[in-house]
């Protein structure tokens, strides 16, 4: 989420896919709560995510809660290609 909020903060128009509450509980199986060191992921303060929309944003402010009880991150490189796809040529037709 601060990776998107970054790009949009240097003028990069990013779109995202499967970074809202809904798709994030669905794709939970592919979640993690340690970073590639193993180092656990825990709460923190979350940084400025201004250019977040509104369900990424609340996305990530749920993501930093010490309330949060699924995975801190998840590796949406494990979504399914199939899925992808279909989601990529859905907004291809929308926005065309």
């Amino acid at each position: 989420m601060e990776i998107l909020n970054g790009f949009r903060l240097v003028g990069i128009s990013a779109i995202s896919l499967f970074m809202d509450l809904d798709a994030y509980r669905g794709f939970s199986r592919f979640g993690v709560n340690a970073d590639k060191s193993g180092n656990d992921l825990t709460s923190r303060p979350p940084k400025d995510a201004k250019k977040l929309e509104a369900g990424e944003k609340y996305l990530y402010l749920a993501l930093c809660s010490p309330g949060w009880d699924g995975p801190r991150r998840e590796e949406q490189e494990r979504i399914p290609i199939e899925r992808a796809a279909t989601t990529v040529r859905s907004l291809a037709v929308v926005t065309t």
